[in-house]
């Protein structure tokens, strides 16, 4: 059972490997942008391009792959034979991606300014100003309400040493009340 799809984008290529591991199939490079070709065809190597610029912390690579994305999401798109698994809106899954990857940069080069030394106060408040606004603009798209656990986030929000953010961030729990994963979860 996968158990974590809310940012749908994002977690397909888990979603490939689980299926692929649970097949005892290899998840290589390639397997991900043939099964991204049978999502958007011909998009293949782009779409994995943005997934793997994710997971990283090259902010210019998620711009970069950020502009791509964004640049087959201006033109029509035809979904592969794995259309279902986009809801029926290849631009949608697209365009998800992109918000994440500006989310992702903007965090990057926030927790880069906010320990850079000297810290620059100003670009550090100009970095997290853009951060708030590409994370809030992720927010209002998916409406995902929960406490985020990104390290890096938390680490750069922490070096602010503001008492508003540290009263929140220690209101941060990882395991609730409830006698299944799923109450749990709800609580």
């Amino acid at each position: 059972v996968l158990g974590n799809s809310q940012t749908h984008c994002v977690q397909l290529p888990n979603l490939f490997a689980f299926a692929r591991g649970a097949q005892g199939l290899p998840a290589e490079e390639a397997d991900y942008v043939r099964f991204a070709e049978e999502l958007l065809p011909g998009h293949g190597e782009t779409i994995v391009a943005g997934w793997r610029a994710l997971t990283g912390d090259d902010a210019e690579a998620m711009d970069a792959a950020k502009t791509k994305l964004s640049a087959i999401g201006a033109g029509t798109l035809e979904p592969g034979p794995l259309r279902g698994l986009l809801f029926g809106d290849g631009r949608r899954f697209l365009e998800d991606l992109v918000h994440q990857l500006d989310m992702a940069a903007t965090m990057r080069r926030f927790h880069a300014a906010v320990h850079a030394t000297p810290r620059d106060e100003a670009l550090t408040a100009e970095t997290f100003r853009a951060f708030v606004e590409a994370a809030a603009a992720w927010q209002a798209r998916h409406d995902y309400k929960n406490h985020w656990y990104w390290p890096p986030m938390i680490e750069a929000l922490r070096a602010l040493q503001m008492p508003v953010l540290d009263e929140t961030l220690d209101t941060l729990t990882w395991t609730a009340d409830g006698e299944t994963g799923m109450e749990k979860v709800q609580n």
